[in-house]
């Protein structure tokens, strides 16, 4: 099962940087590329009907209801936030970031 740490997440030049909280003055491991994700995509128990996610969907935190998932080269990413919207704002964004990359 995934491990959720709290993270404060920027997308600025073309990267996402992952940060321990918003006065983080140094990212958490490399920026994630924006311009090599092969996905961006909202992940919630109501549209996961196969199961395919229940690992990530079932042990997500208290507060936290919705997913989005950012995929890219050998590597897959979940970020846990409060809302359907929050989530929404995030995978435009994230691939607004790739269109302008």
């Amino acid at each position: 099962a995934p491990q959720w740490k709290p993270r404060f997440l920027i997308a600025l030049g073309g990267y996402l940087y992952r940060f321990k909280d918003e006065n983080g003055s140094s990212p958490k491991g490399a920026p994630t590329p924006l311009d090599v994700c092969s996905d961006c995509r909202i992940i919630t128990r109501e549209d996961d009907e196969y199961g395919e996610f229940n690992a990530v969907t079932d042990c997500v935190p208290d507060g936290y209801n919705v997913v989005f998932e950012v995929s890219s080269v050998g590597k897959t990413q979940y970020f846990a936030v409060e809302s359907r919207e929050e989530a929404l704002t995030w995978v435009n964004s994230l691939r607004q970031g790739q269109q302008d990359v």
